[in-house]
């Protein structure tokens, strides 16, 4: 009942929304892209399917049934990621092809839809969609220090009325915890809320886990960073592990990319062990469209492969299997008792089906990892993560200060303002934050620290894309020195 009532409050708002969509300064051009760009706003700011359906089978150039439910899909898992937006500025503006700034008036977050027409009949033949950016020079003025926490409440609350965030929440400054609540649903079906100790899948979170343990074994000596891995994976083909180090598979810079072939990831999907995800590669190997002519670029290249190399090289050098080592060496050392790749009492994962007509509960989605990965798949809980990134920061329980540096020095440019280190990202967009994200079908992870502000964030969300919104939220709300 309560969720039936979430849903009857964001319908009177998306009425309110309609309405007044028309009083903004936003001029449209006189072009038929942009008079589709209108039909699209209209339709998707209902936040109805049975309007995006009506606006993809009136515009889109194929008319293919399934086709046109993809389509609807799309747009409505868009909508419950996003919630209604407001116009902002043109991007692109051309007779048939027209890109739009919008943002959520709820969400906040900033994306732009591109739609290209054809030339003849003025039908839909390609979109496009900037996501994880904002137009320049749209910066929020910042608020006082007395205001900052009455806005990120005011944020998350309304959010969570509109179904736009579940999940939990810890701000930290200066050590000390300025908030800490949970939102939202655990499993909507059984109207089972989250609290603070509910937990939830990390997803690439884990990464930096992994990256800590790599490095307590550089710090002692029983690994190189920069040593091909044939030193530790000698069964790999030598023409691939002669090529990589353990530094190119910590920095994204490996090449080291199997996902496409066909049915690896299914395979993976089956293991249990580390032990078996190293087989299916080794077996999968020789399948793969880059085996024969294999030489790493140096370039920034995501690999969820490369650090399942990783936890293979841990097992192998410590004899301890991935969990026994995290559980040892990291997780006892800090005091993270919620943390392991146990599934057992997580939140379930959700984002919006179309056949469900709504959000729909994904836990038996295909997560194309194994049960045991060191990218992902390990569960956790906000205070658990907090513990371990005020372990890092402030003090040598897990690495030393030398070790501690590499894991957020900006070693590889990503694109932009972003920079790799060797397990955090480091971002220099808006305000500098060094951390970690992570994202599935029905999960979104933050764990990021603002230096300037010696702010921590932790946000774990079994939505789509509760934790990228608020970290966006935040980093354009943080009061500035």
């Amino acid at each position: 009942m309560q969720y039936l009532r979430s849903c009857l409050s964001v319908f009177i708002t998306l009425l309110s929304v309609t309405t007044t969509f028309s009083q903004t300064n936003f001029t449209w051009p006189e072009t038929p892209s942009s008079k589709v760009f209108q039909d699209f706003i209209r339709a998707y700011n209902t936040g109805l399917q049975i309007e995006i359906k009506t606006f993809a089978k009136t515009h889109y150039a194929n008319t293919d049934s399934a086709y046109l439910d993809e389509k609807t899909e799309y747009w409505m898992d868009i909508y419950h990621r996003f919630g209604p937006v407001k116009l902002h500025s043109l991007s692109i503006n051309k007779p048939n092809d027209l890109e739009v700034w919008l943002q959520g008036t709820m969400s906040k977050a900033w994306f732009a839809p591109e739609f290209i027409l054809n030339s003849d009949n003025q039908k839909i033949k390609a979109v496009g969609m900037l996501l994880g950016m904002q137009p320049p020079n749209t910066s929020t003025p910042a608020p006082s220090n007395e205001e900052f926490l009455d806005r990120l409440t005011n944020y998350l609350t309304l959010n969570e009325q509109h179904n736009l965030f579940q999940g939990s929440v810890l701000l930290a400054q200066h050590g000390k915890i300025i908030h800490s609540k949970a939102y939202g649903f655990k499993n909507i079906e059984e109207n089972e809320l989250n609290t603070l100790s509910t937990r939830f899948d990390i997803v690439s979170i884990t990464k930096p886990i992994t990256a800590i343990a790599i490095l307590q074994l550089v710090q002692n000596g029983k690994l190189d960073l920069f040593a091909p891995i044939e030193k530790y994976l000698p069964e790999l083909p030598k023409n691939i592990s002669e090529k990589i180090t353990i530094y190119q598979l910590l920095t994204h810079t490996s090449d080291y990319k199997l996902k496409n072939i066909d049915g690896f990831r299914e395979q993976i999907e089956k293991t249990n062990s580390l032990k078996e995800v190293y087989d299916i590669h080794l077996e999968q190997l020789p399948k793969w469209d880059s085996f024969g002519d294999f030489n790493p670029s140096g370039k920034w290249n995501y690999s969820n492969q490369g650090y399942d190399l990783l936890g293979v090289i841990i097992e192998k050098v410590t004899g301890l299997n991935l969990e026994q080592y995290f559980k040892i060496n990291v997780f006892e050392t800090v005091g993270m008792s919620d943390t392991s790749f146990s599934k057992a009492g997580t939140a379930n994962p959700y984002r919006y089906d179309l056949k469900h007509g709504g959000l729909k509960d994904y836990s038996e989605y295909p997560s194309f990892f194994g049960r045991v990965s060191a990218a992902a798949q390990l569960n956790s809980t906000v205070d658990d993560l907090y513990k371990l990134f005020e372990t890092i920061k402030n003090t040598d329980d897990l690495l030393d200060e030398a070790h501690k540096g590499l894991l957020y020095a900006p070693l590889v440019k990503r694109g932009g303002d972003d920079f790799q280190g060797l397990g955090l990202e480091v971002n220099y967009e808006s305000i500098l934050n060094i951390g970690h994200s992570g994202v599935n079908v029905g999960n979104t992870s933050e764990l990021i620290y603002f230096p300037e502000s010696d702010l921590v964030l932790v946000v774990l969300c079994n939505n789509r894309s509760g934790a990228p919104n608020l970290y966006n939220f935040l980093k354009n709300n943080i009061p500035k020195k």
